[in-house]
């Protein structure tokens, strides 16, 4: 098992202020690891001025989840 963590910001935005970069996210979770599959479980919050709003009603963040295989 492996813990994730990251915080990125997207490529381009556009808002009436032309501030490119006002708000980001912050992801976390856990990836574990198998002989054939692996599958991310985390959540993702977002960095910006409604942050609190959102928290409110999804304490740990937006959760989600990703399988892969290897090949």
């Amino acid at each position: 098992m492996t813990l994730l963590f990251d915080i990125f910001t997207p490529l381009a935005f556009h808002n009436t202020d032309d501030a490119a970069f006002d708000w980001g996210w912050l992801t976390y979770g856990v990836r574990i690891h198998g002989t054939k599959l692996f599958g991310d479980v985390g959540f993702m919050i977002p960095i910006h001025d409604d942050t609190l709003e959102i928290l409110r009603y999804l304490p740990l963040g937006i959760p989600v989840m990703s399988l892969g295989v290897y090949l």
